[in-house]
Parts: structure tokens; sequence; C-alpha cells
């Protein structure tokens, strides 16, 4: 156990230094710098001639000057969404679909430790490798809003933390159960996040909105975390299923 442990760390350990990486540098370019940037930019796009922005775009400007809705918004609602959503599918599409193409997956599940203690570890490595740096990135943001005259309503960001934290774990179920289906790696990948990007179609349509994983992030929230932890669950049970029947 211990041994299978240190080797999905080591395995794993770099990529997920390097999405934190990525995801703080994100949110200091956002807040504050990002978000003065907006503030200057504001008023001379606004005042454009005709040929510039539309009326739709010119009445969210003056949205952007609050910091809360740029932090929804632009965080929440665009950088951290679109990110984490990736690296979910980037971390997890490995876990057995990897071990597969290197050959390693006739040894490693033919030892004495079962199928479904491989899967559990597994699993828990990748989903705190993903969440983790996602909740440190997420928390920088309030720390480097100080030096701005405006105060974040923390009641609402928590909420959105938290929300965007199940949401990302329905992800990595999701290609969790992909990586046990598909032993290609890329293939796997690819058809992970078209299936995630036809979810938001999908979502378009009033009475389906729960199928999208944009709604997971940015629904109601009872609703979209209750949605979120049952999917994950449905899709980690059906990868221990599938992993079970499968062959190497």
């Amino acid at each position: 156990m211990d041994a299978l442990l240190k080797k999905e760390l080591k395995e794993n350990f770099l990529k997920f230094v390097v999405e934190f990486a990525i995801l703080v540098a994100v949110a200091v370019f956002l807040v504050p710098y990002g978000f003065r940037m907006m503030k200057n930019l504001a008023p001379l796009l606004s005042n454009l001639p005709g040929g510039g922005l539309n009326g739709e775009a010119k009445a969210l400007l003056p949205k952007l000057n609050d910091l809360n809705f740029f932090v929804v918004s632009q965080w929440f609602g665009k950088n951290l969404f679109e990110f984490a959503i990736f690296f979910g599918v980037i971390n997890s599409i490995g876990a057995v679909a990897g071990e597969t193409e290197r050959k390693t997956a006739i040894f490693l599940f033919s030892r004495p430790v079962s199928r479904a203690r491989v899967l559990f570890v597994k699993y828990a490595v990748i989903l705190l490798g993903t969440l983790i740096p996602i909740l440190i990135s997420t928390y920088t943001i309030p720390l480097l809003a100080r030096s701005i005259p405006q105060k974040i309503n923390m009641a609402v960001f928590n909420r959105l933390a938290v929300q965007s934290l199940l949401a990302t774990a329905a992800v990595v179920s999701v290609s969790f159960l992909f990586s046990v289906v598909i032993n290609d790696r890329v293939k796997g990948g690819l058809i992970a996040l078209i299936a995630l990007i036809a979810t938001v179609l999908i979502g378009k349509v009033s009475a389906l909105k729960w199928v999208s994983v944009m709604y997971l992030y940015l629904g109601k929230f009872l609703p979209a975390i209750s949605l979120s932890i049952v999917y994950s669950l449905i899709f980690v049970l059906l990868s221990l299923v599938l992993l079970l029947r499968k062959e190497f």
C-alpha cells in the first residue's frame, strides 16, 4: 500500500506542482493587476466609436469595476472553470490507461493488493493533487485583494469555492471512468473533454441544465453540490465495477 502511494505521488507530483504554479500565476494576474487594468480600460472601451463594442459588452463594463462581480465572472466563471476541467481530465486520464500503455497494468493488477485498493489509492492521489492547487490558488485572491479599496463578499466566495471543488471532483471521476474504459490516454482525454463540452451544450435546454458541467460550477449552491457528489460517487463506482471486470 505504501509503495503504491509513493509510486502515484512520484508519477504525479511534478504535474501537480506545475498546475499549482499556473493557477497561482493566473490568480495574481487577475487580482489586483487584471482588475486595475479593467478599471482603467473600461472608460476608454465605453467611449469607442460606432465600430467598437456592442451594447451588451458596453453594459457589462461597469459591472467589471465591481470586485465581487469581477472575481465571480473572471475567476470562478472563466479561468478556474476552464483550468479545473482541463487539469481534472489531464490528471485522471492516465490513471489506468497510462498503466496499459506502459505495459505495467498486468504487473500492477496481478499483485496481492486488490484492484479496489489500487483504484482507491490512484483516485485519492489524483483527486487531492487536483483539488489542493485549486483550493490554495483560490484563497490567494482575498489576500491579494487587500490592496484594493473594495471588499470581497466572503459568503459568496466560500460557496463558489466549495462548489468549484466538488464540481472538479465530479470531472475527475468522469475522466477516471474514461481511463478505465479507454486504453489510450490521448483518445481517452479527447473523448472526456468532448463529453464534458457536450454537457454544456445539452444544458442550454432549460429542462436539462442539471446535466451541464457549468451548472455544477455556477448553478444554485445546494442542487449543484448535491449533483456533484452524486456524479462523483456514481462514476467512481462504475470505474470500480469495470476495473474488476477488465482483462489486461
